[in-house]
């Protein structure tokens, strides 16, 4: 659409072909529209194709990069950990313009993450910040890094710090009762021998004054919504002829399974074997 619009065109005389990317940035939202804009406006003037590389440095510069982000929080916990009152006041930093805002939109509803914090023990208030730099814009899991590892999780090192209890140990007694991590965390300390390299870790440290080992764990519950996938089309074409299927969506495969995802779903709502999609 921004092509169209920049060139003065309708929407359908826009042929996009995306390659597959691999691992990046993630999706940018509006800040590839910089990118294809300039370089549709040279192809379409000189009638010939052409291509547009930036640096990592430029696209930091011009495009944005991840929203930086403060936290100032303060704690009350019982001795064995769990979190009686938990507040954080945080500050992201927008850029030059609040476009893309993340605070309240993304970043909010990751921050309770697993954990059993309701309206009596946790409050959060989120701010966003303009400042001298690029507008920021989204990255791979946008404010939801911020939110759900960088500030939560921090929160509960420290009050395992705090209260001298292992790390694992305060998450499990902070769980939010019903959420399938009450399961999946027993089972994964189990798995790894967690309590085993803990010790070994422990008699590592005591024994040595200058090297050091450390054990790290983070937990993130990841909100998936449809609600921003609805502004992509996606079309499906069931051949008459033999029955066999044709999907073409919206989406970039930049490394997550995007196009086997579609594909699988496609066969499980249709009843037909992955082979045919």
């Amino acid at each position: 659409a921004s092509i169209s619009r920049m060139l003065k065109l309708d929407a359908n005389a826009v042929q996009l072909q995306v390659r597959r990317v691999g691992g990046a940035y993630g999706a940018k939202v509006t800040r590839g529209n910089q990118v294809a804009c300039a370089c549709a406006l040279v192809a379409f003037k000189l009638n010939r194709p052409a291509r547009f590389v930036q640096t990592i440095e430029s696209m930091m510069e011009s495009n944005g990069k991840r929203w930086a982000c403060r936290s100032d929080y303060e704690f009350q916990a019982s001795a064995n950990g769990s979190i009686r009152m938990l507040t954080n006041n945080y500050y992201e930093d927008a850029g030059c313009s609040l476009n893309e805002n993340v605070v309240e939109f993304l970043t909010l509803p990751t921050l309770k993450n697993v954990y059993n914090l309701t309206s009596l023990n946790f409050k959060v208030k989120g701010t966003a910040v303009k400042t001298d730099a690029p507008s920021s814009t989204w990255c791979r899991a946008p404010g939801t890094a911020e939110g759900a590892i960088a500030m939560t999780e921090t929160a509960l090192e420290n009050i395992a710090f705090a209260c001298k209890l292992d790390p694992a140990d305060v998450r499990l007694v902070n769980l939010r009762p019903g959420t399938k991590m009450v399961q999946l965390l027993p089972r994964f300390l189990a798995s790894t021998a967690y309590r085993e390299r803990r010790e070994q870790i422990n008699l590592f440290n005591a024994q040595n004054r200058w090297r050091k080992r450390g054990l790290g764990l983070a937990l993130m519950d990841f909100p998936l919504t449809v609600n921003v996938a609805l502004a992509y089309p996606a079309t499906v074409a069931i051949y008459h002829a033999d029955g066999s299927v044709v999907i073409s969506h919206g989406g970039i495969e930049i490394g997550q399974g995007i196009n086997t995802k579609v594909a699988q779903v496609a066969a499980l709502v249709l009843g037909v074997p992955l082979e045919r999609v």
